[in-house]
This record gives structure tokens, C-alpha cells and sequence, in this order.
């Protein structure tokens, strides 16, 4: 081997490796889980790109589209008022929403089944939990339904926010709050891995459906990545197996296209509620 050859060989073995992008997770479950069970979708999405994609998880629903525009993520997972929130500015590149394929999609009141609250206007004075300010089934959407049936929430209950859909309901099944929004997927997961408990809560509310939570991708992340990004999304589909296994875990079926006007009413939620 001549010596350009040995220079050119030693050139290569010496180019680092790709530098790896950061998928942001929306923490709706404990954080060891939910990187559990986006590993097979993380390694799926980087060999669409030829890079690795770490896992970080968002300390709360409205920082995961934080760290995309300060830098500290590249991708995320976000809530469907987190994303077009963080839309504003054209900030963000999307890549592909949850089709809500099996997915109820619509977000619950809930209070305990020993409660006297049987009504709404029975909430009045009550103390409430919702998930997070950035939650569209577990506050946005439980807030808006509750505005066009004649309700002030703000007046209504005291309310402060649980952190998770797991905590609202915890919290309303051990009584320290009267009444909390979940959402009815959360619920209904909760229902299949806590049965006995189940049948202490009583359904006030069930909201009208909602758009589903959208992968973004910070403004700096490459057109060629984002392309690559969102197709390699868009073609998963659960009839392969396959991708059964990187969608089963993550509890989704396939993506679509993100039109970003079906959630421009959540703008407009946010915005009339007193701070």
C-alpha cells in the first residue's frame, strides 16, 4: 500500500462519528419507563438519519418544547398546545402527528364513586387537580368544555396541577383532591393495570376529542433530517411487524401530517384563562 493509500485509510479511520441528535420525551409516565419504550422508536428514527438519537426526558409537559428552542433538545415529542405554542414564530419544524388510531383521544373529569359530587355545579368549591399547564386532555380540553357549559373553573375550584395523569388519579383516589381532568387513554390504561381500584371513580365529564401530540423538530435541525425524520415516521405503520414493535410500546398505531390548524383553538383556551 502506497503512502497517500496508508495517509487516506488513517484519515478515515480517525473521521469521528456522527453527532448524535436528542429526542425530548413529554414525561406522561415515569421517566425510566417512558426510555424504556421509545428505544426501539429512537434507534428506528436514527438509522433513518445515520446518526444515534439519545433519550432525555422533560422535567414537565411545557419543557420539552423549552429545550428544543433553547438548544438542549433536537427533537421532541410534544402536547398538542405545546407544539403550536411553540409553533408561534414558525420556532419549530414539524415532522408528524399521532394518527389516534384507537386512541379515544378526548380527556375526562373525574371524582370518587363515594363522592356527593354527582354533578358539576356540585364541583363548586371542591378542591381540583389537572395534569400540567401544557396538558390538552388533562386541562385545556377539560377547561374549555367546562367554559361552554357555563362554568368559570377559575371560580368555580381550587385547582392546582398534579404533574401527571398517573398523579391526578392517585390523588383523587386517596382523597386529597375532590375531583381532577385526566386523560380517558390514561384512564384507560389505568383501568387494565389497577382493576380493583377502578371502580371507586365516577366519570362528571368526557371532552370532546383532540388532536394528537406532534414529533417536532427545532428550526436548526437540517431540511435532509427533517425530511428523512418525518418520512421514516409517516411510513410506520402497525399491520407490520416490524413496527409493531416500535409502535406497540409507545401505544400507537401510525402518523400523519401535521396540520397546524386543527390546534389553533388551544391558543385561544390558554389565552382566556385567568393567570
Amino acid at each position: 500500500m502506497g503512502l497517500v493509500a496508508l495517509i487516506a485509510v488513517s484519515l478515515l479511520a480517525a473521521e469521528p462519528p456522527p453527532e448524535p441528535l436528542t429526542l425530548v420525551l413529554t414525561p406522561y409516565r415515569a421517566p425510566e419507563e417512558l426510555l424504556a419504550r421509545y428505544r426501539p422508536l429512537a434507534d428506528r428514527l436514527g438509522a433513518a438519519v445515520g446518526r444515534p438519537i439519545e433519550l432525555k426526558v422533560a422535567p414537565d409537559f411545557g419543557a420539552a418544547a423549552e429545550m428544543l428552542l433553547d438548544g438542549r433538545g433536537d427533537l421532541a415529542e410534544l402536547t398538542p398546545y405545546a407544539f403550536v405554542n411553540g409553533m408561534q414564530g414558525n420556532k419549530l419544524q414539524p415532522l408528524a402527528a399521532d394518527a389516534m388510531v384507537g386512541r379515544p383521544g378526548t380527556g375526562i373529569i373525574i371524582t370518587r364513586s363515594e363522592s356527593d359530587i354527582t354533578r358539576l355545579e356540585l364541583l363548586k368549591g371542591k378542591t381540583f387537580g389537572f395534569v400540567d399547564r401544557f396538558s390538552s386532555t388533562g386541562f385545556l380540553g377539560p377547561w374549555a368544555n367546562l367554559q361552554s357549559k357555563g362554568f368559570d373553573p377559575a371560580e368555580l375550584f381550587t385547582y392546582r396541577f398534579a404533574g401527571s395523569h398517573g398523579a391526578v388519579l392517585r390523588s383523587v383516589l386517596q382523597g386529597e383532591l375532590d375531583a381532577g381532568a385526566v386523560s380517558r387513554h390514561a384512564f384507560d390504561q389505568w383501568k387494565d393495570e389497577h382493576p380493583k381500584s377502578v371502580g371507586d371513580l365516577r366519570v362528571l365529564l368526557e371532552t370532546s376529542r383532540m388532536p394528537g401530540d406532534v414529533f417536532a423538530a427545532r428550526a436548526q435541525v437540517s431540511p435532509a433530517d427533517v425530511k428523512a425524520l418525518g418520512a421514516a415516521l409517516l411510513q410506520l405503520s402497525w399491520e407490520k411487524a416490524a413496527d409493531k414493535k416500535v409502535l406497540d410500546p409507545i401505544a400507537r398505531k401510525a402518523f400523519v401530517p401535521v396540520d397546524v390548524k386543527e390546534y389553533a383553538w388551544l391558543l385561544r383556551v390558554a389565552a382566556s384563562i385567568k393567570k
